[in-house]
This record gives C-alpha cells, sequence and structure tokens, in this order.
C-alpha cells in the first residue's frame, strides 16, 4: 500500500496462481521487493517460537508438494531451488530467536 493506504500499483508484483508459478515471474527488483515485504511481515508477525513453527510446517508442507508434483526427483531444478530456499527460510526465522 502507499502512503494514502491505497494499492501501490505501480510497484506491484505480480504473482502466479501457485508457488512454482510466481518464482518463475521474479526478476531481480521484485524479488528484492518481495524479500523486503516478507521481512517486515516476519519481524511484525512471527517472533514468537510457536508461530514460526506453524510458518516452518507450512512451509516445509509447499515444499513437500513441489516435490511430488515434480515425482519427489531430489536432482530436479525447481525442487533443489524450493528446497535450498527453505533452508533459507528457517535459518532466517532462527535469527529472531538469538
Amino acid at each position: 500500500l502507499d502512503e494514502d493506504g491505497l494499492p501501490d500499483i505501480e510497484n506491484a508484483v505480480q504473482l502466479g496462481r501457485d508457488l512454482e508459478k510466481s518464482a518463475e515471474k521474479l526478476d531481480e527488483k521484485a524479488a528484492e521487493t518481495l524479500q523486503e515485504k516478507v521481512n517486515e511481515a516476519l519481524l511484525r508477525d512471527f517472533r514468537h517460537i510457536a508461530k514460526q513453527e506453524v510458518l516452518r510446517q507450512a512451509m516445509a508442507e509447499d515444499v513437500r508438494g513441489i516435490m511430488a508434483a515434480h515425482k519427489n526427483n531430489i536432482n530436479d531444478p525447481v525442487v533443489k531451488a524450493f528446497n535450498g530456499a527453505f533452508k533459507v527460510a528457517k535459518e532466517e526465522l532462527t535469527k529472531f530467536n538469538d
């Protein structure tokens, strides 16, 4: 939202219908914007360990779904990318507990 509480259409990140399609659409600027917004939400909404655990479980379930869609092929580049992103996300969450 912009300073007036309206959608910031000029800077909106257009995502796909699912995680995999969304990841395909991200350019560097969009990825940076998304990372900034995610960090803000994490700091605001997920400082408590119990909430972090719920989020971690939801992310793991999403990765399992992506893996299943790719026949659990651990060498598939999409599976590798989302598995790696999950590990980074878990690491970022644990930083809140230091």
